[in-house]
């Protein structure tokens, strides 16, 4: 998932300096204020969502959150959001439904499903400590495989749910990252 973001500087000093430098200076100024900016900001209420959404499983998704600049021509755009993942925008607005599950994919489901689901959950005490424990018994191979093409058949059957966690994140942030570009990029360009 990848989300285009538009910067308007609005400070008069700062235009006023980025005017001075030359243009490959003045874009990696830009790219900073911007890569600082996001991290402090958007990114960081996108992995609070990623939590509260209960989606992290190995945390590549969590993880792959950047910035990548791209060269069109005599401007630079940033593309910010999920830069390393390519399900990043399966997670952020869903699947529809028909799409079947790849046979890599389909190891991953089994694994998910071998880790997030436990068969029997109860507290035990530890003779040699006497501390008490909980005890969790996972599914065998078998039924792991078994429940993961049950989850494969409801995926291809009505896809997946949609779990935003970039855009409400930047839509809660957006102020404050404006905010904090403005700030760091008058930083680069000298006015402290």
């Amino acid at each position: 998932m990848s989300s285009f973001l538009k910067f308007r500087i609005n400070d008069r000093r700062v235009r006023k300096g980025l005017k001075k430098l030359s243009r490959e200076l003045r874009g990696r100024a830009i790219v900073s204020a911007i890569r600082t900016a996001l991290e402090a900001t958007t990114f960081r209420a996108a992995r609070d969502n990623l939590k509260k959404n209960n989606s992290i499983f190995q945390g590549t998704l969590f993880k792959s959150l950047g910035i990548r600049v791209l060269q069109s021509g005599a401007k630079n755009k940033v593309e910010a959001g999920t830069i390393a993942v390519r399900y990043g925008k399966n997670i952020e607005e869903g699947t529809p439904p028909g799409l079947p599950i790849g046979s890599g994919e389909f190891s991953k489901l089994i694994e998910w499903v071998r880790r997030k689901m436990t068969v029997q959950s109860y507290e035990q005490v530890s003779k040699k400590t006497g501390k008490t424990y909980t005890r969790r018994e996972y599914v065998t191979p078998s039924l792991a495989a078994w429940i993961a093409t049950r989850v494969a058949a409801k995926i291809k059957a009505k896809g997946i749910a949609p779990a935003p966690f970039l855009m409400p994140a930047w839509r809660a942030t957006k102020d404050a990252c404006f905010r904090m570009f403005v700030k760091k990029l008058a930083y680069r360009l000298g006015f402290r």
